[in-house]
C-alpha cells in the first residue's frame, strides 16, 4: 500500500507541476523548459555570442561584432523561404543584437549542427535585408497600381517589415505591411 501511495503522490505531483508551468514553458521531468527553443538560456549565452561573432565578414554573417542577444523568438521560416531565403536549419530565431558599440541590429539567425566533424553553421539575415527582398519580390518600387504608397526607405519601417515577415505576418495587398509598420511606429502621414 505504501508503494502505491508513493507512486500516486509522484504522479499527482508531476501532473500538478505540468499544470503550474508558466505561460510559454513546460516541464521535462522537474526541469522548466521553454516551449520556444529560442528562449533557452543557451541562445543568449557567451558561447552563442562567440559563434555569431565568428560569422563577421563572412557571407551571410554579421556586419559587426556583438556583445549581447535580446528578445529571441522562434521563427517557422515559411515566409522567409517564400521570399527566397535559405532557412532550412534546426534553429531559426529572430532577435535584436547589441553591437559592441551599443547599437541595435535586428534580424534572423539560423543554426545547424552538421555533426562532430564540422563546426556549427550559423547564418544571419538582417530585418532590412528581409524587407528589401520582400519589396523586390512584390515589385513595390516600380508598381504604379499599388493601393498604398509604402515608404521603402525609412530604416525603422524596413526593420519592422523584416521582423513582421520573419514572424509570419502577412498582408492582403502588396505594400500594406509597410503601412501597418508606419502606423505602429507613429509615422503614418495623414491623408489631409
Amino acid at each position: 500500500m505504501k508503494i502505491i501511495r508513493t507512486s500516486l503522490v509522484a504522479i499527482l505531483s508531476s501532473v500538478l507541476i505540468v499544470g503550474c508551468a508558466p505561460s510559454g514553458y513546460h516541464y521535462d521531468g522537474f526541469n522548466q523548459v521553454p516551449n520556444d527553443p529560442c528562449w533557452d538560456k543557451a541562445i543568449t549565452s557567451p558561447g552563442m555570442i562567440a559563434w555569431l561573432n565568428n560569422t563577421v565578414g563572412k557571407d551571410n554573417g554579421l556586419p559587426v561584432q556583438i556583445q549581447s542577444i535580446r528578445d529571441a523568438n522562434g521563427v517557422r521560416g515559411n515566409l522567409l523561404s517564400y521570399y527566397g531565403f535559405n532557412v532550412n536549419a534546426e534553429l531559426i530565431c529572430h532577435a535584436t543584437l547589441v553591437t559592441v558599440n551599443g547599437k541595435l541590429i535586428s534580424g534572423v539567425f539560423t543554426g545547424t549542427d552538421p555533426g562532430k566533424y564540422a563546426s556549427l553553421q550559423i547564418t544571419w539575415i538582417s530585418d532590412i535585408a528581409i524587407a528589401k527582398r520582400r519589396a523586390e519580390r512584390d515589385r513595390l518600387r516600380n508598381n504604379k497600381n499599388l493601393l498604398v504608397k509604402p515608404d521603402l526607405d525609412n530604416p525603422e519601417i524596413q526593420e519592422c517589415v523584416g521582423k513582421a515577415t520573419a514572424m509570419e505576418e502577412n498582408e492582403s495587398y502588396p505594400g500594406q505591411l509597410w503601412m501597418a509598420c508606419a502606423d505602429r511606429l507613429g509615422l503614418l502621414k495623414s491623408k489631409n
